[in-house]
């Protein structure tokens, strides 16, 4: 509706309605079905207004462990390089890298946040505009984001492209051949091959006995290597060889001792692997995250599989009362 596709956005609520009603039994909620009567009505309520000022990195809510060398030095790739773009698969660390090495950036220069993850090639220009301050995108939203960064000296940071990838190269295009101070930033599951971009593939941690996939399982998990016996401290290593050091990955794991010992992580880990490293057409590094994502499910009762199931629904977050209708559930109050 923001975009001026009034049209798509009820029919985008009917397909939802009718979802909802057909495949759930449920009517569209109160606020929903609000919704649907502002934008019928042409609500100004529902008019976009971005922020008057770049949108700020996101907030760190857990340590980064393991890449400061990485971080220093495609921080220092940006004196001969106007566009880096980190690449690698999912669960990789390209986010948590990106937003790192802007930080360090934003001690000489300003910064702007674009978190492109969900949106559509369409949205792109908007979402851009915004995130550099723009007061009113309007229709020419590109153009209005390169007057907005101009001169400054700035780094922009495009994180998740890879749901943008054909909208990517003429808009970046346009702000490096518009705003010369400008320095760009994209994290992508993809390169985006246009000129001048300086591509760097990232990599697993390493992992091994007192490796940076060690220390970052043990803190995720909030144990001390001084406090494990020879035993656990294998165990732990272990577990990091298995998942071939990917952060997600072992960030999973980590969060799955509140329910399991090293032992048993390690033991079922080493289990679901054997049967998973057969599938000969995913690399390496997909292979071991598989093996996570699919012993995390497997851990679960069948209760459990249908709920997970259920809230296969909901596109990010959502309320523990919005859980509870769709998947016919008592829960308690809360996010």
């Amino acid at each position: 509706y923001r975009s001026g596709r009034q049209a798509d956005a009820l029919r985008a609520y009917r397909e939802a309605a009718a979802y909802l009603r057909d495949e759930l039994g449920l009517d569209p909620s109160p606020e929903l079905q609000e919704l649907e009567s502002r934008i019928l009505r042409q609500d100004r309520g529902l008019d976009y207004r971005p922020r008057p000022s770049p949108r700020p990195l996101p907030a760190r809510y857990t340590s980064f462990v393991g890449r400061d060398a990485d971080v220093d030095d495609i921080a220092s790739l940006f004196s001969d390089h106007r566009l880096v773009t980190l690449t690698g698969p999912g669960g990789i660390g390209k986010s948590s890298l990106g937003v790192e090495v802007a930080r360090q950036l934003a001690e000489t220069m300003a910064v702007a946040y674009v978190p492109v993850e969900h949106n559509r090639d369409a949205d792109l220009p908007w979402l851009t505009a915004g995130s550099v301050g723009v007061l009113d995108p309007g229709d020419d939203a590109g153009q209005r984001a390169v007057g907005a960064i101009g001169e400054q000296s700035m780094v922009i940071v495009f994180d998740g492209c890879e749901h943008v990838i054909d909208a990517m190269p003429g808009l970046l295009s346009e702000i490096l051949r518009g705003c010369p101070n400008a320095r760009v930033l994209v994290t992508s599951r993809e390169g985006l091959f246009i000129s001048g971009e300086r591509l760097l593939h990232v990599t697993p941690l390493p992992h091994g006995a007192g490796s940076a996939s060690n220390e970052l399982f043990l803190d995720r998990a909030g144990l001390r290597l001084e406090d494990l016996d020879q035993d656990d401290v294998r165990r732990v290593t272990q577990i990091g060889d298995r998942v071939s050091g990917m952060p997600l990955a072992l960030e999973l794991m980590a969060a799955r001792l509140r329910t399991s010992s090293l032992a048993g992580l390690a033991a079922g880990l080493e289990d679901q692997m054997s049967l998973l490293v057969a599938k000969r057409r995913a690399n390496a590094a997909h292979q071991s995250f598989a093996a996570t994502l699919d012993l995390s499910y497997q851990s679960l009762d069948a209760e459990l599989h249908r709920l997970f199931r259920h809230l296969g629904v909901f596109r990010s977050r959502f309320p523990a009362a919005g859980a509870g209708v769709v998947a016919d559930v008592d829960v308690v109050d809360g996010p």
